[in-house]
């Protein structure tokens, strides 16, 4: 009869048990506002190119997206790489 008489009293008798412990949840805490240094940030690949990029889009014919996509897959590379290379050798001049 104890137990009833437990729930009759509602849950909040109960101890609550923290999942974590205290030092543990600052380092988390921290870890994802401040940055951890040892780990690289972001997804996917390293980024090779720390410069400060801007976005532009272009509108390309089909047939032509198409080419430098097989061209990409080709070389094992990224269309973003394979067009700032050539870009990068067209302004050399």
């Amino acid at each position: 009869m104890a137990k009833v008489q437990d729930l009759k009293k509602g849950l909040g008798t109960l101890q609550k048990k923290p999942l974590l412990a205290k030092k543990k949840t600052d380092k988390i805490i921290k870890t994802v506002h401040q940055g951890d240094p040892e780990v690289e940030q972001g997804r996917g690949r390293p980024k090779t190119n720390f410069e400060k990029t801007i976005r532009y889009t272009i509108d390309i014919p089909e047939s032509l997206y198409k080419r430098i996509k097989h061209k990409t897959i080709d070389n094992g590379t990224t269309m973003k790489a394979f067009l700032v290379e050539l870009i990068e050798e067209n302004l050399k001049d």
